[in-house]
């Protein structure tokens, strides 16, 4: 029986938990105090938009509003996030989390406007769903197993992913922001593809990695890494 292995939590994505518990404590202390309107202040939306509250493009996405939501995002930031980032190195995953924030968000703003949804996008699952995919891209047959009570392929999981945004977004009223988290899923894969394509048809299917691991080893053997590659998640 293989035992668990857990990446170590990087800085980046202990700062963004941190970031997330504070917001979960604010919203905590909001249903004691009804005039103090959290997701006016830092949720996205068409009209917060027009009143100039430009920061909520990044603020959005740290809105956790209960503690299941926060303990299940925060699992795959540390997890899957640690991971991909160890991977890129820290710049190259700062920016992608931003470009799947904003433009994200940006995406949702112009369903919201076709479909007239009024209420303001919230929480992290959009950057989560969008790391998921990143993880997918690299570890497509990597068997996935968090909170999963049975393995499955890291990609079969991502596509099971965007069935449940689909029908929050088609079948639930109350999850019509299900459409603000889809779009961050996108913009994950058009930015991976575009890479994909800068490096070249024959290129790696990866990102400049942080550290390098090649090796030189004779045809008839095989080094232990390729032997038994890192997994996080048997």
């Amino acid at each position: 029986m293989q035992g668990y292995s857990y990446p170590p939590l990087s800085s980046t994505n202990r700062l963004i938990l941190i970031v997330s518990g504070i917001f979960v404590l604010l919203n905590l202390l909001a249903s004691f105090i009804p005039s103090l309107n959290l997701p006016f202040w830092f949720g996205l939306s068409l009209p917060g938009i027009l009143s100039f509250k430009v920061h909520t493009f990044l603020t959005y996405s740290f809105m956790s509003s209960d503690l299941l939501q926060f303990f299940f995002n925060g699992m795959l930031f540390w997890f899957v996030g640690s991971e991909i980032e160890s991977l890129w190195g820290t710049k190259q995953y700062i920016k992608f989390l931003l470009l799947s924030s904003f433009l994200g968000g940006a995406f949702y703003l112009l369903i919201a406007t076709a479909l007239g949804i009024s209420w303001p996008l919230l929480g992290p699952q959009g950057l989560t769903n969008a790391l998921c995919l990143a993880y997918a891209w690299h570890f497509p047959e990597r068997p996935f197993t968090f909170l999963m009570l049975f393995p499955i392929p890291a990609k079969i999981f991502c596509w099971i992913i965007i069935a449940l945004q689909f029908y929050a977004g088609l079948r639930t009223p109350g999850q019509v922001t299900a459409w603000g988290h889809l779009p961050a899923m996108l913009v994950a894969f058009s930015y991976l593809y575009c890479l994909k394509l800068l490096a070249g048809s024959a290129g790696p299917r990866r990102l400049k990695i942080k550290k390098s691991n090649l090796s030189i080893v004779p045809n008839d053997t095989k080094s232990e890494e390729t032997q038994n590659p890192p997994k996080y998640w048997n």
